[in-house]
Parts: C-alpha cells; sequence; structure tokens
C-alpha cells in the first residue's frame, strides 16, 4: 500500500502485508476515509483521455506501454496531466476518477496488471490534478 500527497507527489507511507485494520488506521491517519468524495466514471464538462502506445520488448513476453493522460475543458483549455511508461504489463487503463468536494481538483485511477501473473491481479495508481 502506498499512500501518496497528490499534489506534491511525495510517498507518504509505502508498507507491505498490511492486515485490514493496519489499512483502516492509516487511511484514517491521512483522512482519505469518509471525506465525501464521489466515484465517477466522466466528470461532466471534462474530458480526460488515455493515449497509448504499446511496445514490444525481447525482455518481456508482454510489451511496455508508453502512456499519457490528458485533460481538457471548452472553457478551461487542455493540459497534460502525467506521461510515463509502464514496463512488461498485459492491460493498463483508466478506472475513473474522485472529485475532491474541497476544491476543484480530481484524482484519475489508472489501473495495470503487470507481466507475469498466475492470476489477474491488477494495480492501481492515482494521478492528482486541479481542473
Amino acid at each position: 500500500m502506498i499512500i501518496q500527497d497528490v499534489i506534491s507527489d511525495e510517498i507518504l507511507e509505502n508498507e507491505c502485508d498490511l492486515k485490514i485494520n493496519e489499512i483502516n488506521l492509516l487511511l484514517n491517519h491521512y483522512k482519505i476515509i469518509n471525506q465525501g468524495a464521489k466515484y465517477y466514471s466522466q466528470i461532466s464538462s471534462y474530458d480526460i483521455d488515455l493515449i497509448t502506445i504499446p511496445k514490444e520488448t525481447e525482455d518481456c513476453p508482454a510489451q511496455d506501454i508508453e502512456y499519457q493522460i490528458n485533460i481538457s475543458h471548452p472553457t478551461h483549455g487542455d493540459k497534460i496531466v502525467c506521461d510515463g511508461v509502464y514496463s512488461c504489463v498485459n492491460d493498463l487503463g483508466v478506472f475513473g476518477y474522485f472529485k475532491s468536494p474541497f476544491e476543484e481538483r480530481i484524482l484519475i485511477i489508472l489501473y495495470y496488471m503487470p507481466f507475469p501473473v498466475e492470476w489477474e491481479t491488477y494495480f492501481i495508481n492515482g494521478y492528482g490534478s486541479s481542473l
């Protein structure tokens, strides 16, 4: 479990093998639970696009995927939220969004499935952006 400040990108916690009560303590400590944020499959008036470019690699039977997340609004314009490369993954996509109840910010949830896996395990990363 990684808890990251979505404004500064600072890693606040990086813990492994936590029990559910330890996870709940961390989430409560950082006020992540019960903050009134709602999950959205889309944000009205905004277009959020994930652009991916798969690249074959010799080191992995899956692929490396270059990605870029863009956000656009008819009045506010366009901007790149983040970009990078996920190495040796089977799948990559946007799961959805959480909008802050306090300010005009969203958290974009990106999922990916690394290779090799013996079962379908997805991992998630969050990317913050002002609207």
